[in-house]
């Protein structure tokens, strides 16, 4: 059916009642990698045939439908199954069909925060604080004041005149 680990989604954790619950809370124990068996089911879940997913504990988890499958008992026995991870409709698990149970691929390392160094400390800092420089004079510049213009003017007059203009 298939060569290669296939991901299959594991229903009936939605069910209702007490048995919904048990899978919900069994799925939540399941981790990632765990191995899962697999059990042909005598009945039919919603008018279909099925295949029981187990934990490692022996509690029932979901199933997997057993739609398209020619040989359902063969796939039960042939298949076998590793923990992914949960879902909004049970759970997730990674199916090979030679025999060999499942590996995950190893998770990617997060990626390390790299913190760039800070810029040196400003040398002046102690002569000139922060806090001081937030008391600027107040005095606002009038256009006679010689300090604020700065042209080319020949002479102040002129370059009053310029500054006004």
């Amino acid at each position: 059916m298939f060569s290669e680990p296939t991901l299959i989604p594991i229903i009936g954790a939605l069910f209702g009642g007490q048995r919904g619950r048990d899978r919900q809370a069994e799925i939540d124990l399941c981790r990632p990698g765990e191995e899962l068996s697999l059990r042909l089911e005598r009945t039919r879940v919603s008018g279909r045939r099925a295949i029981g997913v187990y934990s490692d504990r022996g509690v029932q988890i979901g199933y997997v439908l057993a739609d398209g499958i020619a040989h359902p008992a063969a796939f039960a026995s042939l298949a076998r199954a590793a923990f992914k991870c949960p879902d909004t409709f049970g759970a997730v698990a990674l199916f090979t069909f030679d025999g060999k149970v499942p590996a995950l691929p190893q998770p990617k390392p997060a990626p390390k925060l790299v913190q760039h160094p800070r810029p040196p400390r400003d040398e002046y800092c102690d002569i000139f604080p922060l806090k001081n420089q937030s008391k600027i004079s107040s005095h606002t510049p009038s256009p006679t004041d010689v300090a604020v213009i700065s042209t080319n003017a020949a002479t102040q007059q002129v370059a009053i005149r310029e500054q006004n203009v």
